[in-house]
């Protein structure tokens, strides 16, 4: 008599079911089993590769975006108070030490319980990758050009430090022009273009406007 469970199957079904079971796998069956298994690993790797390189690039842009608007706003502010603005000029070259730098100085007002004159200046130099520096002095002092020859003399991966009496805005800070800035009437125009890592660098276009009804020429500023 042969024995036979519900679900159809003999004992001797069952028994040698659970032989080959304890056979273990077939080499052909291993070698098959471990390409899948690598492909799975190779398609897990570069989801997680590409996701990180993803926010790598998204970090890089909006840092870049977000310095360029801060550049923007302290121009905006300091022009909008300003109660005399030089033009934009391109210092000479024995004066700084590279040629195609630009100079914007004005002489602003600070807001507050106590108001009080300052004069502002940001100086662009397009060596080592572009720089834009700021600098603030008290009213009735010129702002001094810096020298700035030292930058055109670094290495490829050093940093360039700020001049003297400046502060930096960072590196691969550059006109989206030939200069950043630019002016008509009582507008100054910003023309920027800030380095984003692997990606392309953001553009920034903005001006800042001055409403007084008389906007000094001259100042002690420059």
């Amino acid at each position: 008599m042969r024995w036979r469970f519900s679900s159809g199957r003999s004992i001797r079904d069952i028994v040698g079911g659970l032989a080959r079971a304890e056979r273990g796998f077939t080499l052909v069956e291993l070698l098959i089993y471990s390409v899948l298994l690598i492909l799975v690993a190779a398609i897990g790797g570069s989801l997680i590769f590409g996701s990180t390189s993803t926010t790598k690039l998204v970090r890089s842009v909006t840092d870049a975006t977000t310095l360029g608007q801060e550049i923007t706003k302290s121009v905006q502010r300091g022009v909008r108070n300003a109660a005399a603005i030089k033009t934009p000029y391109a210092p000479s070259l024995a004066d700084v030490g590279i040629a195609g730098t630009q100079l914007l100085v004005i002489e602003t007002t600070t807001g507050g319980t106590v108001s009080a004159t300052k004069c502002q200046a940001w100086f662009y130099v397009p060596s080592h990758g572009g720089q834009l520096f700021t600098r603030t002095v008290s009213a009735g002092a010129v702002v001094p050009l810096p020298n700035v020859a030292y930058i055109a003399a670094l290495s490829a991966t050093a940093v360039a430090t700020a001049p003297s009496g400046w502060q930096s805005w960072g590196e691969g800070i550059n006109g989206s022009g030939a200069v950043p800035f630019s002016r008509s009437g009582n507008q100054i125009g910003i023309s920027l273009s800030v380095a984003a890592g692997a990606s392309k660098p953001v553009k920034i276009a903005s001006s800042a406007l001055n409403r007084q009804p008389t906007l000094g020429a001259t100042s002690s500023c420059f």
